[in-house]
């Protein structure tokens, strides 16, 4: 299923989707001129579906045992209680992710040093987010007029009561651990397998993450689905044309700038 490259120079087979041979360090011409791999991060495919594993997963795990020792902050202080968990959270799965990487710094690193084409892809990606955003929410003020869906609901609420826990957990932790999780976790393993594949679950799973299925005003929840699925869009474009660095200060870019309209 993933294919390997020799190496010319030293004859080690290795992970064609890697820039370098990890033993002698000789470039891998093949990859660099593979236009749709040569941005991304490519840490090993086992390490894809750990990263994936980690993120998705430990967002479910953790609530589990936060509750379980703030059970009397939960019904005592629901906003602040979730605030808390929120920033917990991703606190807890970013040094995971940390300690996790620490092989791949080097080249995740290089992700940050790819030149300008990544850093234009992040802004003209953030314009484009920013200004489909803005578009939608006036049709959805129309539709719904001075209503929103459940999950920017809880975001605002939190984020008025507890301003840093909120910047901590949405602005610096999420975006750093939801691009490890499903770009290069999620999107970067299917990728390997077949690229349409790859565009459409990872688009779809990242959107159905942030709706409420509990929710009792499935109108406002269904209008916000598109703003969700052109959010993922951008973010899995950015990523595979400009790589990690594109994707994640354009995740991080939107989410400080919602933070900042919350109140305005």
């Amino acid at each position: 299923m993933f294919d390997k490259t020799i190496c010319p120079k030293c004859e080690k087979a290795y992970d064609d989707h890697r820039d370098k041979c990890p033993k002698c360090h000789a470039l891998n011409d093949s990859f660099a001129r593979n236009k749709k791999i040569n941005m991304m991060f490519w840490p090993h495919p086992i390490m894809q579906v750990v990263y994936f594993l980690i993120g998705f997963l430990l967002i479910q795990i953790i609530p589990i045992f936060v509750r379980l020792g703030l059970a009397d902050l939960a019904s005592k202080n629901p906003v602040y209680y979730s605030a808390l968990l929120n920033c917990i959270t991703y606190l807890t799965i970013t040094i995971v992710f940390a300690l996790v990487l620490i092989p791949e710094y080097f080249q995740l690193g290089r992700q940050f040093q790819k030149g300008f084409r990544t850093y234009l892809i992040a802004i003209v990606g953030f314009l484009v987010l920013i200004s489909f955003s803005f578009l939608w929410s006036y049709i959805y003020s129309l539709a719904f007029p001075n209503q929103i869906n459940d999950n920017q609901n809880s975001i605002n609420t939190m984020t008025i009561s507890y301003p840093i826990l909120s910047l901590l957990s949405v602005v610096f932790f999420a975006p750093f651990v939801e691009e490890l999780t499903y770009r290069v976790g999620l999107f970067g393993f299917l990728h390997r397998i077949n690229r349409y594949l790859a565009y459409s679950v990872t688009i779809i799973f990242f959107a159905l993450i942030h709706i409420n299925f509990q929710t009792t005003n499935w109108g406002a929840e269904a209008m916000a689905i598109p703003t969700y699925l052109v959010g993922a869009t951008i973010l899995t474009i950015a990523y595979e044309k400009g790589g990690f660095a594109s994707s994640y200060l354009i995740h991080l870019a939107n989410n400080l700038l919602s933070f900042i309209l919350i109140f305005l």
